[in-house]
């Protein structure tokens, strides 16, 4: 009978350490193993917020939003990715404000005029350079999806990416401002494959001003890869094909720099249901 008490003594004892022990770690998240989901299907637990509607408190994780909100330019795109944009505005070591965005001319927009746009401010945004509207940074029809980074130099330049074009004249490129602040780069075409365009780009620059570019084949089914420099006149360099990396099946990658070295890191989605079956965007 004693042994009987002290079994079931400790057996209680552990069953409650065990149970504290599941009340102080968090619950694993579990997702349905195959789920697709596309454009179009309901958000999952999602909360409207209406104009009429109170602003919320800020999260204890999050800070509260000091100052005044400024505008720096127009657009008609209320989304500026689609899973593979980069950096888009940077503060440089001189303490100018310089950044870019996606700017459509029209609701329709998927045929619409459009831009990428630039603005500068070396005065903690009081002024721009080119007030609310920027200035476009590329030079041929439907501009869009871009990131930027800035060259190693005293005076910073920006180095814009983004692709532009139409049909089979649609190229990804890369382009370095021509003087510091003014939003007039010289691009150049990256390179692409000789029965696809490569497009998406995001593109970074390591502290020897090496230039990495990130971009997805137009099909959405190579992630490549295109190494490059500037040259003497400071115009960007780059070989004459991109380096496959992996199949994607879509969009959401990200590229990095090493502070230190000419090194960069690359990370994406991987689709977990095979290819096969799959058309684009169904990743």
């Amino acid at each position: 009978m004693k042994r009987l008490l002290s079994l079931l003594l400790i057996l209680v004892m552990v069953t409650s350490a065990i149970a504290m022990n599941d009340r102080q770690n968090p619950e694993f998240v579990k997702t349905k193993a195959g789920s697709q989901y596309y454009p179009g299907d309901p958000i999952q637990n999602y909360r409207s917020v209406m104009p009429n509607n109170e602003i919320p408190e800020p999260r204890p994780h999050r800070d509260p939003i000091e100052g005044d909100r400024i505008i720096v330019g127009d657009t008609w795109y209320d989304y500026q990715t689609n899973g593979s944009i980069g950096k888009m505005i940077f503060k440089d070591n001189l303490g100018a404000i310089q950044l870019m965005w996606m700017a459509g001319e029209n609701n329709d927009l998927s045929t619409c005029p459009r831009s990428i746009r630039y603005n500068f401010s070396d005065d903690d945004g009081e002024s721009w350079t080119y007030e609310d509207e920027g200035v476009p940074v590329c030079d041929r029809p439907r501009g869009g999806y871009g990131s930027m980074w800035l060259t190693n130099e005293e005076d910073p330049r920006a180095v814009f990416f983004f692709h532009q074009g139409r049909d089979e004249t649609l190229f990804s490129f890369c382009g370095v401002d021509f003087i510091y602040g003014i939003g007039a780069p010289i691009n150049v075409a990256a390179p692409r494959y000789p029965e696809q365009s490569v497009i998406w780009p995001q593109g970074v620059v390591s502290p020897e001003n090496r230039i990495h570019i990130l971009y997805n084949r137009r099909d959405t089914d190579m992630l490549s890869y295109a190494p490059g420099t500037f040259d003497r006149n400071g115009e960007p360099v780059f070989g004459d094909n991109p380096i496959e990396i992996e199949r994607a099946g879509q969009n959401s990658f990200r590229i990095a720099q090493s502070p230190i070295s000419e090194r960069a890191a690359m990370i994406w989605t991987q689709n977990r249901l095979g290819f096969e079956d799959l058309g684009p965007w169904e990743g």
